[in-house]
């Protein structure tokens, strides 16, 4: 596996600091340090809704692009599926660490729409980084909002938003092409 993502030959930056942001979560999740009692605040039914919808209408193009093939070009094609992937993973992954560490989840933001940004791989990665940065903050500021600015609690928020990232950046790893991780 670790021959497939060449995480060992990783450069620097980004993908080194995600890499060791993964051994952290994984630590942390181990060790118990996240169980910090909080109050969760209860998720709102029309945003758990819109992102149930938005997940289904992702997962269900990637299907259907896997089936029968919409002429998208290789790079959209590998973005579609990472970011259906995302809309698999992330939530599952981030409750089971939340569920492990005692932490209430009571999230409704789709943190796996951080996954956005592989579209504008690798031609553009300053647009990527403006879309990674749009969604990152209006999660953050719906997690302000929902518990309220005097009481705000961002730990699993921030936790949220730090293991979406990391899956985001595996799993557009594992997707991309093996001559473009040379």
């Amino acid at each position: 596996m670790l021959a497939k993502l060449k995480l060992l030959k990783t450069p620097a930056g980004p993908d080194t600091l995600l890499m060791i942001s993964g051994i952290l979560i994984v630590w942390l999740a181990h060790d118990g340090m996240m169980s910090r009692p909080s109050a969760a605040a209860s998720a709102d039914p029309f945003m758990l809704f819109i992102s149930m919808l938005l997940t289904a209408a992702v997962i269900l193009v990637a299907v259907w692009d896997a089936l029968r093939p919409l002429g998208l070009s290789a790079a959209r094609r590998i973005a579609l599926r990472v970011l259906a992937c995302s809309a698999l993973f992330v939530p599952l992954l981030t409750n089971i660490v939340f569920y492990l560490n005692d932490v209430p989840v009571g999230d409704a933001f789709p943190w796996w729409l951080l996954a956005a940004c592989v579209f504008c791989l690798p031609a553009q990665r300053r647009a990527a980084g403006l879309v990674f940065g749009f969604v990152l903050l209006s999660g953050l500021g719906v997690g302000i909002w929902r518990q309220g600015l005097a009481s705000a609690s961002l730990t699993p928020e921030l936790w949220s938003a730090w293991i979406a990232s990391y899956l985001v950046y595996l799993l557009y790893r594992v997707f991309k092409p093996e001559d473009a991780l040379a």
